[in-house]
């Protein structure tokens, strides 16, 4: 859902700024016109204590799309891909479980492999 407000032709630039705003602060609270994932993922946020922060990694890695569609160096790629990637890897991981416990290392530095 998240990426689809970046992908979406139908938005301006601005409005596709603020859905995801919103969806920023519905990680934290419900909003009166929030959509119905909005609720499941707060509950799964508590439920497997979930950082929100990396929620938010993922939101400002969609909101990179919205500027940039090139980048000049490895490391500005390399967060660009942690935050749209690695992120949502991080995530699953918590959800799904795993049984390496440096699998969840790479909030600090990432790497592979994970089972």
């Amino acid at each position: 859902m998240i990426d689809d407000i970046a992908d979406s032709g139908g938005l301006t630039l601005a409005e596709k700024h603020v859905r995801l705003s919103k969806w920023r602060q519905m990680l934290q609270s419900a909003a009166p016109d929030e959509p119905p994932l909005a609720g499941d993922v707060r509950r799964l946020i508590g439920k497997y204590s979930l950082p929100v922060s990396m929620f938010e990694e993922i939101i400002a890695g969609v909101e990179m799309d919205l500027s940039t569609r090139r980048y000049a160096t490895f490391e500005e790629l390399r967060v660009y891909c942690y935050r749209v990637a690695s992120a949502v890897g991080l995530v699953s991981i918590e959800i799904f479980g795993y049984r390496n416990p440096g699998c969840n290392s790479m909030r600090s530095s990432w790497g592979w492999p994970c089972k």
